[in-house]
């Protein structure tokens, strides 16, 4: 095992399954960012590992965000577990990334008492919990119901992936679809670049679309763009 960050650890995948996770994970969900997306959030490496832990707890994803990076003194990085798969492992690539956005849209951090508010009034955080469906309402997850910034993540991963099957939940669950507005305000106001044909695009990717860049070109193109190595 090596050590990643503090209490965090990892081992190093095969050079054949960590080339397998980049095209068919990593590079196809990276392509939809803008650079001026990445810049802002700040996101120095993506560290690609097995068997990541923290605190002796495993984990499929990390983030590591300092303030002091700005200084040159740390850098910001989202770690992934490259033997996670299907829909899990393209969901866990945006949500680390929204951790990232998260802690850098405003001076709060990852603290948000408006995105509490919106919860039912005895609700209260703290339960970990598989990142199955919710039963709960305002929860997309159960994971979301852990604290308020693996909330909003778990919102983000699935606007980001299934927009359509999202918006069509929040029609049902009033409290999700205000975290759903909230959710897109906050985007808005950390990039311009999540406007309304952003989200368009996403609800149309809901569904599987004919005529996409192979994926050996388009690992080929996303690595080239970010500057990513193995």
């Amino acid at each position: 095992m090596e050590a990643i960050g503090l209490d965090w650890r990892s081992a190093i995948p095969s050079e054949n399954v960590t080339h397998e996770y980049v095209e068919k994970v990593l590079s196809k969900e990276l392509f939809m960012y803008s650079n001026q997306i990445i810049r802002k959030s700040k996101l120095n490496r993506i560290v690609l590992c097995k068997n990541l832990a923290t605190m002796g707890d495993r984990a499929a994803g990390l983030t590591d965000a300092h303030w002091i990076s700005r200084l040159g003194l740390k850098k910001n990085t989202i770690c992934l577990d490259v033997e996670q798969s299907g829909l899990f492992a393209r969901m866990l690539v945006h949500h680390e990334i929204f951790h990232m956005i998260d802690y850098y849209d405003d001076l709060a951090r990852w603290s948000d008492p408006d995105w509490c508010k919106l919860n039912e009034k005895a609700f209260k955080y703290g339960k970990r919990s598989p990142c199955e469906r919710s039963k709960i309402s305002g929860l997309i997850t159960d994971y979301a119901m852990s604290n308020v910034y693996e909330d909003k993540a778990e919102v983000y991963a699935h606007m980001i992936i299934d927009y359509r099957g999202t918006e069509s939940r929040a029609e049902k669950d009033p409290i999700l679809k205000s975290k759903v507005l909230r959710m897109k305000e906050l985007l808005k106001r950390f990039s311009n670049l999540y406007d309304d044909n952003f989200w368009s695009d996403r609800k149309a990717a809901s569904t599987p679309a004919k005529g996409q860049i192979s994926k050996e070109r388009l690992a080929e193109v996303v690595l080239k763009k970010w500057g990513l190595t193995l």
